[in-house]
């Protein structure tokens, strides 16, 4: 694992996190490859790193944009009409959805639309991680959801249509698998990492044309952008 450096773009430990989490999505991929090939299955209790690391990505995506927003102004002695409401998201404990949803009605006057993806993709993924981070024994038989999954089957199951999503995974956490099995999905960890990719794009795509081009080239130089998957194996393609 590369050091992270905090200066300049370098500090940027959200871009990390998302490196860390293509890289579990990577070698979860080979294994599944060398199993399937062996008519084996492969062991991939480690994608639950993914679903960890791409909900704290975003967390500290927002905390990160926002102090370097403040740092930028406060440089130069300057003001702002905005500085006041960074701060107090920065300095108070407010929910990370609400982060999300505050910063570009505060700095640009838009907002998410929070009936399609990739926010309700977002909202179900930040559940997931706070149900998996607090997590609580279950023994469920055959055909019943955890309530750990439960937000995934409702966005599996609502009307909204997006190509993007593993909608064979209703049928994966309808199983009598183990709880851990059921989530270990490479399908559910790669729309989990483009969950991540997805926010940061639509965030910057309703920013202003310095903001976006200043953090596009981060993530392209960073190698971050969104992932695709194969039908018969399961199989990750990523870009080398």
């Amino acid at each position: 694992m590369e050091d992270i450096k905090f200066e300049g773009t370098a500090k940027i430990l959200s871009i990390h996190l998302l490196k860390l989490a293509k890289g579990v999505l990577v070698r979860a991929n080979r294994r599944q490859k060398v199993a399937y090939r062996r008519s084996n299955k492969a062991k991939l209790d480690d994608l639950l790193e993914v679903y960890i690391l791409v909900a704290a990505s975003l967390e500290a995506f927002i905390n990160e944009f926002c102090r370097e927003k403040i740092d930028e102004v406060r440089s130069n002695d300057g003001e702002a009409y905005w500085l006041k409401g960074l701060e107090e998201i920065i300095d108070r404990k407010i929910e990370v959805r609400l982060k999300w949803q505050l910063v570009p009605q505060l700095l640009w006057q838009k907002a998410f639309d929070e009936s399609k993806a990739p926010w309700q993709d977002f909202n179900v993924l930040i559940n997931m991680r706070n149900s998996l981070l607090h997590y609580k024994m279950e023994y469920l038989p055959s055909g019943k959801v955890p309530k750990y999954l439960g937000h995934i089957q409702q966005l599996l199951t609502s009307k909204t249509q997006n190509t993007d999503r593993p909608r064979t995974f209703i049928e994966r956490i309808e199983s009598s698998e183990t709880w851990v099995d059921r989530i270990c999905s490479l399908d559910v960890a790669k729309w989990a990492f483009n969950t991540g990719v997805s926010m940061i794009e639509e965030f910057l795509d309703l920013a202003d044309r310095e903001t976006k081009g200043q953090y596009t080239w981060l993530l392209q130089g960073s190698g971050i952008r969104r992932i695709s998957s194969g039908r018969k194996t399961g199989k990750v393609n990523h870009p080398n």
